[in-house]
């Protein structure tokens, strides 16, 4: 080949490459670091309501001391389809990351072929060679070797590619995990609080039927009139009607909480009786500087975000020259019997270079669509990291309002109690009458029903902060640098 036709191929093959940048707006794009989380951490640490200590343990549930609450969710770990699901759907990335890692090595494959063939009589064989037999049959067996010479890290690329998203999808699984376990220990609170609630409602039942009852002998008596003895009926029937929901909500509770371990609605569970735990909630001093790796879900994100980074590479490498060396060698032969006999040997070598000169932009295409992929990877785990930071500033304010409220209302409830101590006293002195009683024994019971309420609301703000703080997951991997797209 001339030198002036050598340096025509070099200027067409630097053309074809010259094409191989991604978009300004994409070049220098970054996932953004955790936004500060010190000005909620030390409001919370200042308050009697958390504590300093470390991030939730693995098994998060304990911190309830309630076994009955334990082995469900270990039972939903072990036993939910859908985390079985998500849990098979990673292990199935794994086997596409394996075989990307098998595009890095050489390949070797055996060769056992026999062909029968029958010549036509004015074929080009037997017209030059009429002695030549019609039939013949032609026997091959050997072995073909390829190898893609990895000069530009294409194969590499696409496997890291698929280990992040390998990665991504156990990260998934992680995140199922926790969200099962987390609908699973909401369930059950509020299944206690629905069971706590339906005696003191069964309590309220009892005494508005009894102050209907006196209403009754008090209209017959000529102390009250018809619209009294009305509005204890409605009254009588309000609690009823209350009743009945709560009895509806605590069958569907127990049929969801049986789903999720994945048991039928209607099987047996155990429930332990309604109570609140008085420890301070243990939160890390700086989450800021560890939320990402122990959060799944920000950990998926980032792996999708490295997956699409190293996709980039690949498409860059598509510019350049594809480079193949292949091989086979065996034995060949018309007749079985002298197959392999040292004269019947056969060998090729087979070198390729493969190299895009005009795609019609096709590259190019796939190239800008790959960098905006990472594009909007990027944006996505941006805006989950701002969510986070947001989940767990906002769960912090909750569960410290939760706790206020529960003991604001601890006080009420002793204040309603000693008014009914002392209307019972009053009506033992003959000072007021027993409807007096009934009114102030109900306001107790009232205020049990909110504290009920108030209790269930500071255990799942509890669940809620245990999940935004990544509910004891801790990444199994070293987490990837955040590079550039370009």
């Amino acid at each position: 080949m001339s030198s002036s036709c050598g340096k025509k191929w070099l200027l067409l093959a630097l053309f074809s490459v010259a094409g191989c940048s991604v978009p300004k707006d994409v070049a220098h794009l970054q996932p953004s670091d955790t936004p500060s989380l010190h000005v909620s951490v030390q409001n919370a640490l200042s308050s009697q309501d958390f504590q300093e200590g470390s991030w939730p343990k693995e098994q998060w549930w304990d911190m309830f001391d309630d076994p009955n609450l334990s082995f469900c969710i270990q039972k939903a770990l072990s036993d939910n389809p859908s985390l079985k699901k998500a849990e098979d759907h990673a292990k199935w990335a794994g086997q596409i990351t394996k075989g990307k890692k098998g595009l890095l090595f050489p390949e070797l494959d055996a060769l056992a072929q026999t062909s029968w063939n029958y010549l036509a009589k004015d074929s080009f064989i037997r017209s030059i060679a009429p002695t030549t037999p019609p039939t013949y049959n032609e026997v091959t067996i050997g072995f073909s070797f390829n190898w893609e010479l990895d000069f530009w890290g294409k194969n590499r690329k696409l496997f890291y590619a698929a280990l992040g998203k390998e990665r991504a999808e156990r990260a998934e699984a992680a995140a199922s995990r926790l969200m099962v376990s987390i609908s699973v220990a909401q369930t059950y609170f509020d299944l206690q609080a629905q069971l706590a609630k339906l005696v003191v409602l069964g309590k309220i039942l009892e005494e508005r039927k009894a102050l209907y009852e006196l209403h009754a002998l008090r209209k017959v008596s000529g102390l009250d009139n018809q619209i009294e003895e009305n509005l204890s009926q409605e009254s009588l029937y309000s609690i009823e009607k209350k009743i009945l929901q709560t009895e509806e909500r605590i069958q569907t509770d127990r049929h969801l909480l049986n789903i999720l371990q994945g048991d039928g609605p209607n099987d047996s569970l155990m429930i332990s009786s309604n109570k609140d735990y008085l420890d301070a909630f243990p939160i890390p001093k700086e989450i800021s500087l560890d939320l990402v790796a122990r959060r799944p879900d920000l950990m998926a994100q980032i792996w999708r975000v490295e997956a699409a980074a190293q996709e980039i590479g690949v498409a860059k490498a598509d510019f350049y020259p594809n480079v193949n060396l292949g091989a086979f060698g065996g034995f060949d032969s018309l007749n079985f019997d002298n197959l392999f006999t040292w004269p019947n040997k056969t060998a090729g070598l087979l070198p390729a270079i493969h190299l895009p000169l005009f795609t019609g932009g096709k590259l190019q295409a796939n190239l800008g669509a790959k960098a905006y992929a990472f594009a909007e990877a990027v944006h996505a785990y941006n805006n989950d990291v701002l969510h986070a930071a947001k989940e767990v500033a906002d769960q912090i304010t909750i569960l410290h309002k939760a706790c206020q409220q529960c003991r604001v209302q601890d006080h009420l409830v002793k204040s309603k109690e000693q008014n009914y101590l002392l209307s019972e006293q009053r009506f033992m002195q003959g000072i007021s009458t027993y409807l007096s009683v009934l009114k102030y024994s109900q306001e107790v019971l009232e205020q049990e029903l909110v504290a009920i309420d108030l209790q269930y609301l500071r255990k799942t703000a509890s669940l809620k902060l245990i999940k935004a703080l990544g509910g004891g997951y801790m990444t199994p991997q070293e987490i990837p640098t955040p590079r550039a797209a370009g």
